[in-house]
């Protein structure tokens, strides 16, 4: 039975550029909190319906403890 995987365990990683650095540490679009006034990539902040969250996930995670803390 021949190996079905045998071409793909050949092939460099699609998930690599061609001088073989992964694609997630390459630059690319950053946005800036409104909370804290970093500027961070995109994938640091939540997904809303139509757009990114203006707070960065360190920073709304902060605002949800807070606001927990006061309704308990």
């Amino acid at each position: 039975m021949r190996d079905q995987w045998a071409a793909l365990r050949t092939c460099s990683p699609v998930w690599a550029d061609a001088h073989g650095e992964p694609l997630r540490h390459r630059p690319g679009p950053r946005k800036q909190c409104r909370t804290c006034g970093e500027s961070l990539p995109v994938g640091e902040f939540y997904k809303g319906r139509v757009s990114r969250k203006p707070d960065c996930k360190d920073c709304y995670k902060a605002k949800v403890i807070e606001r927990r803390q006061l309704t308990r």
